[in-house]
């Protein structure tokens, strides 16, 4: 009973709240290399301050209930996720709290003008698996967890799993179709990853990598704007402004305009049409934005039941893609006439559709350079105008 009664408590820890890092806001925010260093620095120090509280993954494996056996700092890397222009650092650590095995915790440091916790709290309990899950927008926690009479009659044996994350600063469960699993980790004994991830901040902290490409000065208002409207996903804002689109990358942001416009997350609008997002329509890629954008008809991936997800977009491609979500998701007919003079057949009519609505105005001398590379402004700039489309219309 004593167990049972340790065990629901525990359970109940899991809605500590956290505060949210503050999100850089506009394109311009790219950190400085002092920054980016001093944030390495900070870093450091709160991982190699854990690590001389804990051990790293010292008496990691299990010898006797009676021992606090797992006390250490299992495991660490350094994370992108949110809106922020600085990597998180995430670890986990067991306190090897109680005479039995039951609470592991993790952090998520992020850095601002000084280092904050993301969100950090209770994961585990009584010898469940921990894993972290990590997406392209967030990061969940996967606790699986067994009944053996430990947990109430609503689940049995053998387990369940329930994901979570912290939304407006409070733990909330999220379903598992909302989540597409990009890493997953499981954790124990991970001296090699804390001692590597030590090594690198300690060498990022004099060296730090290069920073992202700003924004080109034509489109710096209005990729500020698409920032500040949330229309930038992490894939992109992340990579360099001046960088080419990647198709998936591209997937993502146009899915993401779709939810912003519409009020409605993906999960929400799959589900009201009967798509299940777990099924992937093409061979290379598990991605749920482009399995998504698959049953809407917006993409049919390059044939032979492929997407090409780390390929370059190019101008036409991606214009033709907000003219078919505009018909899709919003009930437009994106069907205009072409003013340019080297657009194909089959992106014309939606390459009209953008330049009647103010999407384009081409690149001068009648052309709109549709075999152009895709650059991650160009993206964000059509996203914002074509959110104002969708918006007005509304």
């Amino acid at each position: 009973m004593k167990r049972r009664t340790i065990g629901f408590i525990l359970a109940l820890l899991l809605i500590i709240a956290a505060l949210p890092i503050t999100a850089v806001s506009t394109a311009q925010a790219a950190p400085s290399d002092a920054t980016l260093a001093a944030a390495y620095g900070a870093y450091y120090e709160a991982l190699r301050a854990a690590a001389d509280e804990y051990g790293i993954g010292a008496n990691a494996h299990h010898v006797d209930w009676a021992e606090n056996v797992y006390r250490g700092v299992l495991h660490a890397e350094l994370i992108h996720f949110g809106d922020s222009a600085i990597p998180q650092l995430l670890f986990i650590y067991d306190t090897g709290y109680g005479p039995e095995h039951y609470v592991v915790f993790l952090s998520v440091l992020g850095f601002t003008a000084g280092i904050e916790e993301y969100f950090g709290g209770h994961i585990g309990g009584h010898g469940n698996s921990i894993r972290v899950v990590i997406d392209r927008n967030s990061i969940y926690y996967l606790h699986n967890s067994y009944s053996g009479g430990f947990y109430d009659d609503e689940h049995d044996d053998p387990g369940y799993d329930e994901y979570f994350t912290v939304r407006n600063g409070r733990w909330v469960e999220v379903p598992e179709a909302e989540i597409s699993i990009n890493r997953e980790h499981e954790f124990g004994g991970g001296a090699d990853s804390v001692n590597a991830v030590l090594a690198q901040l300690q060498s990022l902290q004099t060296t730090p990598p290069t920073q992202p490409s700003a924004p080109s000065d034509w489109a710096v208002e209005e990729v500020n704007a698409a920032m500040e409207a949330g229309l930038v996903p992490n894939s992109i804002a992340n990579a360099g402004w001046q960088r080419a689109t990647s198709r998936l990358a591209a997937a993502d942001a146009v899915v993401l305009l779709i939810e912003k416009a519409s009020g409605k997350t993906m999960a929400e609008i799959a589900a009201e049409r009967g798509w299940n997002l777990n099924a992937n329509q093409f061979s290379d890629t598990n991605s749920q934005t482009v399995t998504f954008l698959k049953y809407a008809g917006v993409t049919t991936g390059i044939g032979n039941n492929r997407y090409d997800p780390d390929d370059d977009y190019n101008r036409a491609q991606i214009v033709t893609m907000l003219g078919r979500a505009s018909e899709a998701f919003f009930g437009m007919e994106a069907q205009g006439t072409n003013p340019f003079s080297d657009v194909p057949d089959w992106a014309a009519p939606f390459v009209g559709f953008a330049a009647e609505n103010g999407i384009t105005q081409g690149v001068g001398g009648g052309r709109f350079d549709s075999n152009g590379v895709l650059q991650n402004q160009h993206t964000a700039v059509f996203s914002y105008r074509t959110f104002t489309v969708f918006t007005q219309a509304s």
